[in-house]
């Protein structure tokens, strides 16, 4: 089950820490909002997808 956001969260995962230290290791910007930001954004949509991905499932009855 979840397919598609295990895969899409665990992408969206790897390329918030990637890009965080890419960032840092050429640029040497180890504080920089602007790469907070975006690393946060992507590393917290992934962690929302795998853990959508990994929910049980609910009850078909919507009574």
């Amino acid at each position: 089950m979840g397919g598609w956001n295990k895969l899409f969260g665990a992408w969206s995962l790897l390329l918030g820490f990637l890009f965080y230290f890419v960032y840092g290791i050429l640029y040497t910007g180890w504080i920089d909002i602007g790469v907070y930001s975006m690393s946060i954004a992507l590393i917290a949509f992934g962690l929302a997808l795998l853990m959508a991905a990994n929910a049980p499932e609910g009850d078909e009855n919507l009574d």
